[in-house]
């Protein structure tokens, strides 16, 4: 019989995942090393005026000066800087160029407004922007508010005071690369202003920067971390809080306040496109003289580029695609689906599709019908991604193991004997001695009896190790299979992955699947001895989101999935044979 899971018997995983998630990291040597990294921070400096007694600007100014200098970064964005506090920066630091931009908007009598010239009328908070004049050039710069009136100075919704994005393209002279900066600071009360800081910011990034530009996008949010309303954003950035190898979980805003269990995290670094090595909150005072240098911390994060893609002789695929199956027209109409298609596999003429929390649907796809359809027990996860084994759990059983991937959580890996009606979970693997801050998922080599770890950054770096796929007879009492560096054969890193999908390995090469609409989606094959990637096909013009792959034959299939709408799922192969 197969192995009967509590959920609630699992938590006590859970305990040594987030310790050891929080105290591990690995020690690799860098893969950029012939390319520089990159020091941004974001600072609520607290505004000049009105700040309570003992703590006003004359009291902060040193140590703050001093804590710019101790931190020294490449790219500094500032929230609350009042024209006097800009100009002590510049003088303090004239190595740098500032960008600054006045919440209220309002220029000197016939003055036009210039970014890098203050033409302001008051002094009042303005957004600044710091960069090493040496290293980086400007090649454009601009600013929006949060409100149906962006380009103006207006009123938001129901924000109490106007808030302004400042933003910055640069060229970094040094690794030949443009980056876009983003200074912004949200509204700290209303509903539906805050909302809409998210939804602006989104639109504003992909209008700006387009989604395929390194981007970094900083400042007092005045939202926590965990805050719910922030999720459209990891859509298409990532917050260096969550995914860096190296996390700093300290809170950001102190308010003045000495007692630590009053204070929160509001203020984030979010990028895409880099690699993110290590989050800080500079939160040692005393190291500069001064109790606070302001009601927030200062925050930085330390990134470094993706090393260039080299070009190989692969063996020339034509990745001639096709559409084999639109999932909806297979589908019975009174069958209600519910989340979108995650993991994919196929065995004989089935192939099955595991959606998000768990539902899952076999389809026959000779007689085009689907054949089963249920919700899988003991597994709501994310299902991004699924495998079939070569084992089989009993005689009678009608697939091989299906191994799918949990993804977020606790990124177990469940193994499944899948019928057509039922998945009971039989064994599980886990994997906690490593660094992976983001998603991870399970990938599989059935032909020759690999399982992949592959995970990391949302946009950005993942990390891949291999293992020997554990047989069903290594479970212990509990059906677990825990993994550990000792059982480690190889490690490797994929750069520049847009939004991680599905994977598949074969052999030599491992396939992968990244991106969402609008971002560009892409089949990305990964040479698993020389760990280069060796290319990068663009499937955009499908026009859907890609997730779970499988391999028959000389085609690589593919599931794709349009967002928010369930039953409107695809199936298409690419010829990667020539």
């Amino acid at each position: 019989m197969p192995v009967c899971f509590d959920c609630s018997k699992m938590k006590k995983f859970a305990a040594i995942f987030f310790a050891l998630s929080t105290l591990l990291a690995v020690s690799c040597k860098s893969a950029t090393e012939d390319l520089p990294k990159i020091r941004v921070m974001s600072f609520n400096i607290l505004q000049s005026k009105g700040e309570p007694e003992g703590h006003q600007w004359k009291d902060r100014k040193d140590g703050a000066l001093a804590m710019f200098k101790d931190i020294a970064p490449d790219v500094a964005c500032f929230q609350e800087a009042r024209r006097t506090q800009c100009d002590d920066l510049a003088e303090a630091f004239p190595e740098y160029t500032q960008l600054r931009c006045a919440k209220d908007g309002v220029l000197k009598e016939g003055m036009e407004e210039s970014l890098t010239e203050d033409h302001y009328k008051n002094g009042g908070q303005r957004n600044l922007i710091m960069f090493k004049t040496e290293r980086f050039d400007l090649l454009d710069c601009g600013r929006y508010w949060f409100s149906e009136t962006p380009d103006s100075s207006s009123l938001g919704w129901d924000g109490p005071t106007p808030k302004v994005t400042l933003w910055a393209k640069l060229m970094d002279k040094v690794a030949n690369k443009e980056i876009f900066v983003f200074c912004t600071h949200f509204f700290p009360h209303g509903v539906e202003c805050r909302e809409q800081c998210v939804r602006m910011t989104v639109d504003k990034i992909g209008e700006i920067a387009g989604y395929e530009g390194i981007v970094f996008f900083c400042g007092d949010l005045n939202m926590d971390a965990e805050d719910p309303r922030l999720l459209p954003l990891d859509k298409y950035i990532t917050r260096t809080s969550f995914s860096s190898p190296k996390i700093d979980r300290s809170p950001t805003f102190n308010g003045f306040n000495e007692d630590p269990s009053t204070w929160t995290r509001i203020d984030h670094i979010y990028y895409c496109h880099m690699a993110a090595l290590e989050f800080k909150v500079v939160n040692d005072m005393e190291k500069y003289g001064v109790k606070f240098i302001s009601d927030h911390f200062p925050v930085y994060a330390d990134f470094e580029y993706f090393r260039p893609r080299k070009e190989q002789n692969y063996y020339n695929p034509s990745f001639e695609s096709e559409c084999v199956a639109k999932l909806d027209e297979w589908t019975p109409k009174d069958t209600v689906i519910k989340g979108s298609t995650q993991g994919f596999a196929i065995h004989g003429n089935d192939c099955v599709v595991i959606r998000d929390k768990g539902e899952c649907d076999i389809f026959d796809m000779e007689k085009k019908a689907m054949i089963g359809h249920f919700k899988q027990p003991g597994d709501t996860s994310h299902n991004n991604n699924a495998n079939f084994g070569t084992e089989r759990f009993s005689d009678t059983s009608r697939y091989p193991l299906f191994y799918t991937s949990e993804c977020r959580g606790l990124k177990r890996c469940f193994v499944k004997d899948l019928s057509l009606d039922d998945a009971p979970i039989v064994q599980m693997f886990d994997y906690y001695e490593d660094v992976y801050n983001g998603p991870m998922d399970w990938d599989l080599d059935r032909d020759n009896g690999f399982i992949y770890t592959y995970g990391g950054e949302r946009f950005g770096r993942r990390w891949v190790r291999k293992f020997r796929l554990p047989k069903f007879s290594d479970s212990d009492s509990e059906g677990y299979v825990h993994l550990t560096k000792a059982d480690v054969l190889d490690s490797l890193t994929i750069d520049d992955i847009g939004i991680a999908q599905g994977g598949i390995a074969r052999g030599k090469y491992f396939y992968i699947t990244s991106g969402a609409p609008p971002r560009k989606c892409y089949i990305m094959v990964v040479d698993l001895e020389t760990h280069e990637t060796i290319i990068k096909h663009d499937i955009s013009y499908i026009g859907l989101e890609p997730e779970g792959v499988d391999l028959v034959g000389d085609y690589l299939y593919v599931v794709f999935h349009k967002s928010r709408r369930p039953r409107k799922s695809e199936i298409w192969r690419f010829n990667i044979k020539g």
